[in-house]
């Protein structure tokens, strides 16, 4: 197994439990916590294009919010956006962006990633190669995984190889149905089709989130996500208190999981 980025996506995922309303207590506990752990990135929130009175600040994550909040220079920060939002209204797209995004160099977020279904995978390069020009990481997490069969996959991994822009490609079991060997499956579609890094993000539904992931690191995903207590749409994630045990049994100690054990334990368990 090779070694392990963590992204912990916690006021992300986890926002749809409270509309992204999480107290600056809550967040100030929260990082504090998360840094100390040494975990590699923190999805901090979306950014929702669509401006919504009834979600709170994280739903949007925006650059004012950020400036208030703690930073880590082990522990990155990330942002993630709805490709299909992009193609809610006909404004160029450079204007779009612009609207939303900051050079990288004046932003506190460093990785914005993209998750997209497999028909909009053919409409972002552009996208893609605007994010990327403005000096942020860029990843795509291709969702419901299970409904695409190896040709499409293949044809996709192309498409992004194409635009040159993309760092981590990501698959997500939308729907926590898969199991181990379809997780192994597909790792070895992607590995033959796309040279770079490439992670996994897990649903619980069927019980399978851990399994899943620890499942895709043997077969070669260098990311892999997680949340405090699992909290995340649907049925959750795997648990970040969970994983950073697994990880911990099978020699990955670069991480320190007694702060989110702590934090798993206090108002996240409410």
């Amino acid at each position: 197994m090779t070694d392990i980025n963590l992204i912990d996506c916690t006021l992300r995922d986890g926002g749809y439990y409270n509309n992204w309303k999480f107290t600056n207590h809550q967040v100030k506990e929260y990082l504090k916590k998360i840094y100390l752990s040494k975990i590699d990135v923190v999805e901090i929130g979306f950014r929702f294009l669509e401006k919504d009175n009834n979600l709170g600040p994280f739903a949007f994550s925006k650059e004012e919010m950020l400036k208030k909040i703690s930073t880590s220079k082990n522990t990155k920060l990330a942002v993630m956006i709805n490709s299909s939002d992009f193609f809610q209204t006909k404004r160029h797209y450079k204007s779009i962006i612009d609207e939303h995004f900051v050079k990288n160099s004046n932003s506190r977020i460093s990785i914005v990633r993209l998750a997209t279904h497999y028909n909009d995978i053919f409409k972002i390069s552009r996208h893609l190669k605007y994010l990327k020009k403005l000096g942020y990481k860029v990843f795509v997490n291709l969702m419901q995984i299970n409904m695409i069969n190896e040709k499409e996959l293949i044809k996709a991994l192309k498409e992004l190889k194409k635009s040159k822009s993309v760092d981590v490609f990501y698959f997500a079991d939308s729907f926590g149905n898969m199991k181990p060997q379809n997780v192994e499956k597909i790792c070895k579609i992607i590995k033959n089709n796309w040279s770079g890094d490439f992670g996994i993000h897990t649903h619980d539904n069927c019980g399978y989130g851990l399994e899943n992931s620890l499942c895709a690191m043997k077969c070669g995903a260098k990311w892999v996500d997680a949340t405090i207590q699992g909290m995340g749409r649907g049925a959750g994630n795997v648990s970040t208190e969970t994983l950073l045990c697994e990880l911990s049994r099978i020699g990955k100690n670069k991480f320190n999981p007694n702060p989110v054990y702590s934090l798993s334990q206090s108002f996240f368990l409410d």
